[in-house]
């Protein structure tokens, strides 16, 4: 669709937004998934391991909706070229 007051750069500079904002939900569900897996090696039976574990069953299904998401963005994104000119715009 040709917008008519939605430029390029703009275009550009949410798709980047979005990328970054993914790549951070990423990140902080990666480091999660380590820190409720090290945490199960010592906790004890009972109500705190079993919500520790159920936790980790959550990261485990967030992190596989993540890659699903990045997957698909990464077709819709811009040249490299487009893609370091937004990150720019966007102190990123």
């Amino acid at each position: 669709m040709a917008y008519q007051t939605l430029s390029t750069d703009k275009q550009d500079d949410m798709l980047v937004a979005t990328l970054a904002a993914q790549e951070a939900d990423l990140f902080s569900h990666t480091i999660n998934k380590q820190r409720f897996e090290t945490m199960l090696l010592t906790l004890p039976a009972g109500e705190f391991r079993n919500r520790v574990g159920q936790l980790l069953a959550d990261t485990i299904n967030r992190l596989t909706e993540v890659a699903s998401i990045l997957d698909a963005l990464t077709t819709q994104l811009p040249d490299q070229t487009r893609i370091d000119a937004a990150k720019k715009r966007l102190g990123i």
